[in-house]
């Protein structure tokens, strides 16, 4: 399996970075370290575990979806501050977000849980069944063919069967 392609830092944004120099002078599209939305992904036990940190965000406007190998987070993070406030420095980022992450082949992408918990989303993708390892055991002898049966490692002997 490997390792997950972010969608959302491609040549494309590079370009859209360049072209947004040039017409807003300065202004970029990426957005500073400290508005950044981080994500991990791991591999626990028989699954894809992805955590995305979204404070400010609320769980009611988060949008997930799957098109294809291609995972989609949406949502969207108010502004902190009221009408009339002035604000002097701005370090954390509002507004709407999306980040597109192409996941590797062998998940079961139709069994996709979601959980949110103190700003933290929390998706959970399994690996299919027939992408999780299993243990291939080696025939004893020309009499007997023995062959795994998966995860379950349990045995059965064929007697006169040939290889």
């Amino acid at each position: 399996m490997q390792l997950l392609d972010t969608l959302g830092l491609d040549p494309f944004v590079a370009d859209f970075d360049r072209i947004a120099q040039r017409v807003l002078g300065g202004m970029s599209s990426r957005p500073s370290p400290s508005a950044a939305l981080p994500f991990d992904v791991v591999r626990r036990g028989d699954a894809l575990v992805l955590e995305f940190d979204m404070p400010g965000a609320d769980w009611q406007d988060l949008a997930i979806s799957v098109e294809g190998r291609v995972l989609t987070v949406s949502a969207e993070r108010v502004p902190a501050h009221n009408e009339g406030d002035v604000v002097f420095a701005r370090g954390r980022f509002a507004g709407a977000f999306r980040q597109q992450i192409a996941l590797p082949e062998g998940l079961d992408l139709d069994a996709v849980e979601a959980a949110w918990e103190h700003g933290v989303l929390s998706l959970r993708i399994p690996v299919a069944q027939n992408a999780r390892p299993r243990r291939i055991e080696v025939r004893g002898g020309p009499d007997t063919v023995t062959r795994a049966t998966g995860a379950g490692e349990q045995r059965q002997q064929i007697q006169g069967t040939p290889a």
